[in-house]
């Protein structure tokens, strides 16, 4: 065999070893994508169960998920949560100009509660808007 014909086939096995790689790599990708999906909606399932809860649920419940316990903490009470387009009736907006607010600052931090969606603490609302809210920047 030629030097050209014998670097031709190590390249050749060298591709073959990295397409393999690669293609591992896609699936274990494709594997985690759907793990994170799954958590996504599992995550969000727990807040749209918690925001409409009957009774107040504690951080410290021990039927709660790690994860879920661990978004409490950070939210405070479900209850004490807006939804944007609460948010938007309270301002007399719409979803669109309550998003080109959001964009340029104009309100307090949101939370984001999945991939598509974010809520307000309730708290953070009310001061901002004894502050002022739609005529100052957060």
């Amino acid at each position: 065999m030629s030097n050209q014909a014998a670097a031709r086939a190590a390249l050749a096995s060298f591709v073959q070893r990295e397409l393999q790689r690669l293609e591992g790599i896609a699936e274990s990708t494709r594997r985690l994508m759907g793990h994170l999906a799954d958590f996504e909606r599992e995550l969000g399932s727990a807040v749209r169960e918690l925001q409409t809860a009957n009774h107040p649920v504690s951080e410290d419940d021990k039927s709660l998920a790690g994860p879920v316990r661990d978004l409490m903490k950070q939210l405070g009470p479900a209850k004490e949560l807006l939804t944007q387009s609460e948010v938007a009736e309270r301002l007399g907006v719409s979803r669109t100009t309550l998003w080109k607010m959001r964009r340029e600052g104009r309100l307090p931090p949101a939370i984001r509660i999945s991939e598509r969606k974010l809520a307000f603490r309730r708290q953070d609302f009310e001061d901002w808007m004894r502050e002022g809210g739609i005529g100052r920047s957060s």
